[in-house]
């Protein structure tokens, strides 16, 4: 059994074990830090400035006007016209990360790395105590600023790695999100397959469809007679 809430919204006592790291619009974040002119403004990432790229990142600003990562650059132009097209800088976003992960454990060991923009950090001892790791999710997020002032993370604190995960992306930008083993987590539907940009994420999505058909399979199976 688990709570789901925020903490934004109150404490309550309890354990987790898993934080993860989740880095918002990276690849542009690191964009925007790098060039002044672009802060606050709508940007998107791409491979190789060509008429037909593909946005590989996209700005929160960016997203405001329904763009995503897979969108097309001229489809992306027709949504937002004065958006800015940045082609991308893979050397730089990997030595923001290495910052990354020097900020991060200067709070707590990184376990895992997940991705370029994702970290995984086992809690033990007393880190698992929720309002202990809640008060290192905050610190996470102070020393990313210090890296670059436009970056932002979400973080999700659970019992385990994959709900910490799921914690994580339920509250973008800037948020965290805790689910403690205590009571049921209020799930609703899986949200659509157009809303993740990962493709990974669009796997997930359909292996939760799959579990919430079979759970309705078995509630509307007929009892065996005695």
């Amino acid at each position: 059994m688990f709570a789901l809430y925020s903490p934004k919204l109150f404490i309550m006592a309890g354990t987790v074990n898993w934080l993860i790291v989740d880095l918002n619009s990276y690849f542009a974040s690191v964009e925007q830090e790098l060039v002044p002119e672009l802060r606050g403004q709508a940007i998107v990432i791409v491979p190789i400035e060509t008429d037909n790229a593909c946005c590989i990142a996209a700005s929160y600003q960016a997203k405001a006007y329904g763009i995503k990562t897979g969108f097309n650059l001229p489809d992306a132009k027709i949504a937002c016209p004065h958006l800015f097209v940045v082609q991308a800088r893979p050397r730089l976003y990997v030595e923001y990360h290495h910052k990354i992960i020097e900020a991060i454990e200067r709070c707590v060991p990184v376990q895992s790395v997940m991705s370029c923009d994702e970290f995984a950090c086992q809690l033990i001892g007393k880190e698992r105590n929720l309002v202990r790791a809640t008060e290192i999710a905050y610190a996470i997020k102070r020393e990313i600023r210090t890296v670059g002032t436009t970056l932002r993370c979400s973080i999700g604190l659970a019992p385990n790695r994959l709900l910490a995960k799921i914690a994580g992306d339920m509250q973008k930008p800037d948020g965290l999100m805790i689910f403690e083993q205590r009571t049921r987590i209020p799930f609703g539907p899986p949200p659509p397959l157009e809303e993740f940009d990962d493709p990974a994420d669009n796997e997930r999505a359909i292996r939760a469809r799959v579990r919430r058909a079979e759970g309705r399979r078995e509630q509307y199976r007929k009892p065996k007679r005695a």
